[in-house]
Order: structure tokens, then C-alpha cells, then sequence
């Protein structure tokens, strides 16, 4: 290393440029030299300009003789030297020759080996042609003193040895190929049949398969003594199918003295080598056990013009049966296939193109004899009773030339050639339906049809035609019937069948619907002139409808259909119509909208420090929900008060508002305003009241008031988990009164039962008197009055009181109590609590 560097630096001392030089061949496995020195792979040399070396692509040697290639240390391959390439001016001149010298040159960069690889196929015969004998695929001696079985025939970019016959492989030979797709045809001699092996994957008794090669490979060809099978026909000279493939057996001369001379070999797919003498047409060598698909075309002709029918083979099989080659190889097996004299037949009918079955299967009559039928054989004739031609018109069966009943068997004629049966029919008479506009729905004889339809009857039969009065087209529109074109405008028409054609037309106008809705949906009612039961109107009618706005809204214009700030307007209906209101809400609080959020105390009154609701319209633009603790006083831009005090909200939206009530009101009579973006007060009065109680409740899809309460272990009393007799339960009201200590509005009182009411609460319980559960003999039951466990205000809330009562046995009995609080004389509303 450190003379190299010496060497370098001495160079580069000097000014001598130091050139890089890339060298390799185009296969990696193949060796080159380069001065002396070998390489596998491409290589990058560094040399001083102007030098000289040797490149070479060395050969091989076998026993001590060159090759004209290199060999593969494996074996599995070797290597033709094609010459050498190289990067440098066009000028360059480079020696060919597998070994070149080389002066090193700055324009000379890249030098490039160019081989081609080839690998062996190595051809083998297992059990069989291993006589020395064999040279190439010419024998050398008369044939018949060679035991040869077969040979193989391979096609490819091959290089046989010398003395070979290429493509044909005799015997046991190693070929050299050069990677691509092969064919291959292993050729069996008379008496053997082939299997091949090709690397491991198995052709069974190929004729001719293909496989792509590209490394070393062994095809073994076994060749096993055969089965000779030999087909013929009677009579001769017909067809018969042996693997798909039609084969005219040859007709034998027995009186020949060797048969074989008479034989052709049409039937192999190559012409047999060697001079081996063919197999005769219809003759071959099957494997043992291997299957067969015999048969024959089903008709025939002989040169003379008459017609064949195939029947079976001689050996009982039937047309496409599978033959399985028997073990017995010493002894040929004849299978004949037989005919039988076949007769132009023809079935045809008095209407061309009318159809009839036979022996099962529709077809149309032919007059030209479109059957060839064995003489002596039976075909089973059935004609449709009624049939409908390519005119529409429908055809009734009359009868067959021969006198046969409708479906009955004929009997090809023995010895004939043309045979032929004719069928009658007669036309029926026809009346079309049809609709202006067409494809609507009529009702014939009770039984639906799509127009246009047609129906086929015998001169003097009856129709019953029924016309839909109305036709929908979707939700909007619809055909209205108007009459019958040529008749009466009654819907039921009856007509009665000749031998012609009769036509009925229902005719229809449209109609369509003229939808009116007010935005916001709740914003006025419509009058229409004229009325419309269901809305419909014809075309070209003129409607005229005028907006009638409901309490809280005033019209302002129309939109879709109609464009006008007239609150009646008229308009043509030339389609679906939409007119729509657009109204203007006036915001306001329904009479009596102040009212118990529990629910509605007999009075109307509210109570001081209670939950409240206010009713109305446009009391803001969208439900909003505000904080829970504190309650808020403001939620968005609206706020709410009484007195010029804000009162806490729970939750605003367009048609109602919940909250608190303030604790400090006395009783009288008061006015209430809500406060939203648009600037005006919306105003509303109420009457407050020491004790005005409600009951919390939810209402059942059945519509029971179920009381909103809970079992001692806090689960909710429900229908299916009533309250039991014993147990104490809790529920909820407001506007039950003051509690003995002061509150401050809006805050949720402790988590505790310290807030005790200061006036005396009564639980009324009672048996409903009405709705789904009310009972009989509710008359008779006198309602109980029991005083709670406990009264007073609920925990972790705001303005809500909680009453906890104990069930007892003596309260009356019933699955359902109706239940309400009494405090001072004023009584809430009444619930239902179900009870076990």
C-alpha cells in the first residue's frame, strides 16, 4: 500500500493522468482476466494513461481439450463469447477476439464482455431406447430389429451435439438451450404411449405442450406399451368423435395382404418419422386406464345422399360416454358405432311462425323438413291450445292433418324418405284497450291491465272494461278520466267479441295539486275558491286563495308560485302549485300564558319563589338553555321581569320561558315583560297567590299524567316498577308556599332537608274518576288525606319543594291512586302514581 501511494504520488509528480477504467461482462457469473488476474463481477481499474493490458474471456477445457465456451464450475451452465463492446468516440478502434490488448486512453472509459447463456436440457427415456443402435432419428439398420418405443421432438433455441438430428432426441441426450418457451412432442411409436416429466411437473400422454426454460433441466419421457383400440362405423365411411376430435375411420381391404399398407396417417397431428409406418385412420394406442370421450356427430350423410342417425356404439356406450382404457394391452378391442336410417320429416302448420312442441321442446313448424328422424321412431306432438302470432293477433288449435288427437305420438315411416304432419289453427276475435295518455292502469273483467293491452276471445264472448277514475302520477299529480272515446262517460263499458279487431280508448286530463303553508308553519290558515277535497285541480283551472293569519302573525307577501303582497291571490294551474305566506310574527303572551311549570293549578294562580312558565309567540329567535347555579338573569339578549326586577331564567325559546318567580311578591295582580332583541317589551299579567301548588309529571303514550317520583332507594316510580304499599316516597312540586327560613332567588338551595314549608301541606289520594284507568267505582271512594314525612324545599334545586309520603294500607285501594296537594285551601293539579 504504501509503494502504491509512493507509486502514485510519483505519478501525479510527474503530471501522468491517472485513468478510471470500468470492465465486466454482461452475465456476473461468467469469469473474465484482466492481466493475469480473475474476475466475477464488474471491476473499476485505476491506470495510468497511456499503458497497455490484457483482457480475456478465458474457455473451458474437458480432459484436457478446449472448449469453445465457458463452463460453470456447477455444471448448469455455460457461456458463448459474442465479442466485446466498448464507451469511446466512434473513431476508436478496439481488437476482436476474446482477448484483446488494451492501451489505456481518457476516451476509452468502459469495456463490456458481451456472453450468452445456455443451460442444459438432458433428455431422458427411463424404459426405453437404449440402443446403441440409435444414431440421431435415421435408423442405420431396417427398423424392426430396433426395440424403439419413441422419440422426442423439441422446439427452441436449442444447440444439439454434433452428429445430432436436431429438433428430434432419440435417447438419452444433453442438449444446450438458451432461455425462451420450448415445445415439446413426445412421438410414441405403434404400441407405446408417452408420459413426460418435465422438472417435476407432470404432462400426462402429451401431443404437443409448451413450458418456458431458463436453468438447467431434465425431461424424462416414459414410454409404457399401449392399448390398441380400433373405431369403426356401420355403415362405413361415416364420422365418429374420439377426444373431441371427428375421425373417418378408414375402410379396411381384408383381402389385401398386409393391412397396414393401406393406411394414411391424416389421423396423427405430424407426419411420422423415420419411415415408421402410420397407424391406420381410426386406430390408437390409448394408455392403460387413461378416459376417453367417444361419440359421433348425431346426423349424417353417406355419399349417397341418405341420412344416418347415430344410435350407440357396439360395445353398449351411448353418444359422448366415457371410455376407461382396460389393463389388457395384448389383445386389440373394435368399437363399432352404429346407425340407423334417418327420414326428412317436417311438423308444420296452416300459420307460418306458430310454434309447437315436440318431443318437449318449442319450436316453430318447419315446411321444409327441419327434421332428420330414425325411421321406426316415436315423437310425441303437443300444440298450445292458444298461441298469439308476431301481429298480435291469438290463434286457437283446431287440428292435425293426420286426425291425432291435440297431443299425441307419430311414427316416422319405415323405408320413406319425406315425412310430413300439418296442425290447423283459427284466429280469435280482439279487443284492445288503450289510454289517452297511454300506460295507465284499466280494470277488465276484475282483473288489472297496463294500457295498451289486448284481449282474445271466440265471437260472442263478453268484456267488462272498468276505467280508474283517478290515476296518481306521484303525490302531486294525477289523471282524471273524462270518457270513453265513441261512447258514454260511464266508467264500466261492456263490449262483446266479433272477428275483428275493436279498439276502446278511456280518455284522461291531468290534474294536479295547489299546496298552500305559511313560513313560519304556524302562521295562517287558507281558503280556496273553488274548494277541493283533496287539493286537486284540472288543468287550466283558475284557483284563487286567500291567507288568513293565525294570533301572533300578520301576512306580509307571497313567495313560490305566487308573488304578491295581496292577501288574495289567484293563479293557473299548469302543474303542482306551492304558494307560500310569509308572515311576520307579532310577538305576544297568550292569554293565561303565565302559568304553575308544574302544571295547571285549578285557579290559575302562581305562587311567590315558584317555577313558572310563560306561553306565547316570538318570546325569542331559538331555544337556549342557561347555567343551572346560579340561574341567570339574562340568557342571550333576552331577559324577563316583573316590577322592573329580573326575574332567574331556566331556559327561553320561541313559544315558552321558564323561571323563577321572585320569593318577595305578595299576592295581587301583576304584569310581566319579556325583554328581547327586537326592542319591544312583550307584556303579560298574572295573578300571584300565597299558595298556588303544582305536581311535576310526565305524560305516557297511553296519556296517563304519571307523577314524577321515586321509590325510598331514589330509583323513579314507573308502570312497570310501581310504588309499594309500605315503602315512602318522594315527589316534586312548586308554589307550595314560603319555607321557614329565607332563600335567595335563582341559587340552588343546600344538599340538605333543612328548608321546611311553613304552611301545612295535605297529600290527597284518591282513585282516578276518568281517562284509560278511571274507576267504577270511583264515586263511592272517598279520597284520604295524609300529611308527609317530610315537606319542604328540594335539594340541589331552585323553587322546587319535595313531599315524601308513606303508601299505607289504609289509603284506597286500586293500581292506580290519583294524587294532588292541598295547602291552605288551594289544590294543585292531580297526578297519577301506580301502586302495587
Amino acid at each position: 500500500m504504501l509503494g502504491f501511494l509512493g507509486l502514485f504520488g510519483a505519478l501525479a509528480a510527474s503530471g501522468q493522468a491517472l485513468i478510471n477504467m470500468r470492465i465486466g461482462l454482461n452475465e456476473e457469473a461468467a469469469k473474465f482476466v484482466v492481466d493475469g488476474q480473475s474476475y466475477l463481477y464488474r471491476a473499476t481499474f485505476v491506470w495510468p494513461e497511456g499503458s497497455t493490458h490484457v483482457v480475456e474471456f478465458p474457455m473451458s477445457a474437458i480432459g484436457g481439450d478446449p472448449q469453445p465456451y465457458q463452463y460453470h464450475p456447477s455444471g448448469n451452465a455455460r457461456y458463448d463469447f459474442k465479442g466485446w463492446s466498448y464507451v469511446a468516440p466512434a473513431t476508436f478502434q478496439l481488437p476482436t477476439g476474446p482477448a484483446v490488448y488494451i492501451t489505456v486512453n481518457r476516451n476509452l472509459t468502459e469495456l463490456n464482455g458481451v456472453v450468452e447463456k445456455q443451460f442444459p436440457i438432458d433428455f431422458e427415456f427411463p424404459n426405453g431406447n437404449g440402443n446403441p443402435l440409435l444414431q440421431g432419428c435415421s435408423p442405420v439398420v431396417d427398423v424392426d430389429q430396433i426395440d424403439r418405443h419413441g422419440v422426442m421432438l423439441v422446439t427452441g433455441r436449442t444447440i444439439f451435439p454434433p452428429g445430432s438430428t436436431s429438433p428430434c432426441v432419440p435417447k438419452n441426450l444433453t442438449v444446450w438451450a438458451v432461455a425462451g418457451t420450448f415445445a415439446f412432442q413426445a412421438f410414441a411409436y405403434p404400441g407405446y404411449t408417452p408420459t413426460v416429466v418435465v422438472q417435476g411437473q407432470n404432462y400426462f400422454k402429451p401431443e404437443y405442450f409448451t413450458v418456458p426454460l431458463q436453468d438447467a433441466t431434465v425431461v424424462q419421457t416414459y414410454f409404457e406399451p399401449a392399448k390398441r383400440v380400433r373405431f369403426s362405423t356401420s355403415p362405413s365411411g361415416l364420422k365418429v368423435l374420439v377426444d373431441r376430435t371427428t375421425v373417418t375411420p378408414q375402410v379396411m381391404d381384408y383381402l389385401a395382404p398386409r393391412l397396414v399398407d393401406y393406411c394414411t396417417d391424416v389421423a396423427l397431428n405430424v407426419k411420422t418419422p423415420l419411415g415408421i409406418k402410420p397407424l391406420c385412420t381410426g386406430d390408437y394406442d390409448f394408455a392403460r386406464g387413461s378416459t376417453h370421450l367417444i361419440g359421433a356427430e348425431p346426423v349424417q350423410t353417406d355419399p349417397n345422399g341418405d341420412f344416418w342417425i347415430f344410435d350407440r356404439f357396439s360395445n353398449g356406450m351411448g353418444q359422448n360416454s366415457v371410455y376407461v382404457t382396460p389393463s389388457d394391452i395384448y389383445n386389440r378391442e373394435d368399437i363399432q358405432a352404429l346407425f340407423i336410417h334417418g327420414v326428412r320429416s317436417s311438423i308444420d302448420s296452416n300459420v307460418p311462425g306458430l310454434k309447437i312442441s315436440i318431443d318437449g321442446s318449442d319450436a316453430a313448424p318447419n315446411p321444409y323438413y327441419g327434421f332428420i328422424w330414425a325411421e321406426g321412431s316415436t315423437h310425441r306432438l303437443k300444440p298450445p291450445a292458444f298461441q298469439r302470432d308476431t301481429k298480435g293477433r291469438m290463434w286457437k288449435f283446431v287440428g292435425w292433418s293426420d286426425g291425432g288427437e291435440a297431443e299425441h305420438d307419430i311414427t316416422v315411416p319405415v323405408g320413406g324418405k319425406d315425412f310430413r304432419v300439418t296442425a290447423t289453427f283459427e284466429v280469435l276475435g280482439q279487443v284492445q284497450i288503450t289510454t289517452t295518455p297511454p300506460g295507465l292502469t284499466i280494470n277488465v273483467d276484475g282483473a288489472e291491465c297496463t294500457t295498451p293491452c289486448s284481449f282474445d276471445k271466440e265471437a260472442g264472448a263478453a268484456l267488462s272494461v272498468t276505467a280508474a277514475k283517478n290515476v296518481p302520477l306521484g303525490e302531486s299529480s294525477r289523471y282524471d278520466f273524462q270518457t270513453w272515446a265513441g261512447r258514454t262517460d260511464a266508467l264500466v263499458q261492456t263490449t262483446t267479441f266479433d272477428k275483428n279487431v275493436q279498439v276502446l280508448t278511456a280518455q284522461y286530463h291531468g290534474s294536479h295539486r295547489f299546496l298552500a303553508y305559511s313560513d313560519p308553519e304556524d302562521g295562517a290558515k287558507f281558503k280556496f275558491s273553488p274548494e277541493s277535497a283533496d287539493g286537486f285541480y284540472p288543468e287550466g283551472a283558475n284557483v284563487q286563495v286567500t291567507v288568513v293569519p293565525n294570533t301572533g302573525f300578520k301576512f306580509i307577501i307571497w313567495g313560490e308560485d305566487l308573488q304578491s303582497k295581496t292577501a288574495t291571490e289567484s293563479l293557473a294551474i299548469a302543474g303542482p302549485s306551492v304558494a307560500v305566506a310569509h308572515m311576520e310574527k307579532v310577538p305576544q303572551i297568550a292569554p293565561a300564558g303565565i302559568r304553575n311549570a308544574a302544571g295547571d293549578t285549578p285557579d290559575g294562580t302562581v305562587a311567590p319563589g315558584s317555577i313558572i312558565s310563560i306561553y306565547g309567540a316570538g318570546l325569542t329567535e331559538e331555544l337556549q338553555i342557561g347555567p343551572s347555579n346560579p340561574l341567570a338573569q339574562a340568557i342571550g339578549d333576552v331577559y324577563v321581569t316583573v316590577n322592573d326586577s329580573l326575574l332567574p331564567l331556566i331556559f327561553v325559546s320561541p313559544t315558552q320561558i321558564n323561571a323563577q318567580l321572585l320569593s318577595s311578591l305578595g299576592e295581587g295582580d301583576y304584569t310581566l315583560k319579556v325583554h328581547n332583541a327586537t326592542g319591544k317589551d312583550i307584556t303579560g299579567t298574572f295573578k300571584v297567590k300565597r299558595n298556588a301548588p303544582g305536581v311535576f309529571y310526565n305524560v305516557t303514550e297511553s296519556g296517563m299524567p304519571l307523577i314524577a317520583a321515586l321509590h325510598q332507594d331514589g330509583s323513579p316510580i314507573t308502570q312497570d316498577s310501581p310504588a309499594q304499599k309500605g315503602e315512602t316516597i318522594s315527589f316534586y312540586g312548586t308554589g307550595l308556599g314560603a319555607y321557614d327560613r329565607p332563600i335567595i332567588d335563582g341559587f340552588l338551595l343546600p344538599s340538605t332537608d333543612i328548608y321546611k314549608l311553613t304552611d301545612p301541606v295535605k297529600v290527597v289520594a284518591g282513585v282516578p274518576t276518568s281517562g284509560a284507568l278511571a274507576d267504577t267505582n270511583a264515586a263511592a271512594v272517598q279520597p284520604a288525606l295524609r300529611d308527609p314525612s317530610f315537606a319542604g324545599g328540594a335539594p340541589g334545586m331552585v323553587g322546587t319543594s319535595l313531599v315524601k309520603v308513606t303508601i299505607d294500607k289504609d289509603l284506597p285501594t286500586g293500581n292506580v291512586l290519583e294524587i294532588s296537594i292541598l295547602v291552605n285551601g288551594s289544590q294543585s293539579n292531580k297526578v297519577q302514581l301506580p301502586v302495587q
